[in-house]
């Protein structure tokens, strides 16, 4: 697999990449939707997205990942879309097993902070609705521990953001 950075290079037909900052508050889903009403649906990666308090993001921003089903196939290194349930459906039954990476060597370990340098209103997430309190996290991957039993579980949860180092998600009994 890909990663992130090799695989918009390989559809970068499919990549719009705005010239200009745009505001995490409003203006990159405004933009979602004036591509999908001009019937495009690429991939959009906004180089400079400008944080809620004016700040331009040191992290650019990427959104639509799945809104083509071309490009999504083409993530799975597929031609054709129609042939998308087959393939997973023979990967499932075929899976591959993990690689160990050495912490040091992981590219997840290339920048760490913690404690008070933790702010998590520094990441570029979109307030995409009026009625949004605040931004959000749209598919943030949320690990809960039970404290009694100390099962623990992840879910794909839509996680606001309300502070620095606090953020929050409905879990569902």
């Amino acid at each position: 697999m890909l990663d992130l950075r090799a695989f918009l290079a390989s559809v970068g037909d499919y990549v719009y990449r705005p010239a200009q900052a745009l505001s995490v508050v409003h203006e990159i889903t405004a933009l979602q939707h004036a591509l999908e009403r001009a019937g495009r649906r690429p991939i959009v990666h906004v180089a400079q997205p400008r944080l809620a308090d004016g700040r331009v993001s040191t992290m650019p921003l990427v959104c639509n990942l799945t809104a083509s089903r071309v490009v999504t196939a083409r993530a799975f290194g597929l031609d054709d879309h129609r042939h998308a349930a087959q393939a997973l459906s023979a990967r499932v039954t075929r899976p591959i097993a993990p690689s160990i990476v050495n912490r040091v060597d992981a590219p997840v370990q290339a920048v760490v902070q913690a404690g008070d340098a933790i702010d998590l209103r520094a990441l570029p997430a979109l307030t995409q609705h009026l009625g949004d309190p605040g931004p959000y996290l749209t598919a943030a991957h949320a690990t809960t521990v039970d404290p009694d039993s100390g099962i623990d579980n992840t879910a794909i949860q839509r996680c606001w953001i309300k502070g620095a180092r606090t953020l929050s998600f409905y879990p569902y009994p």
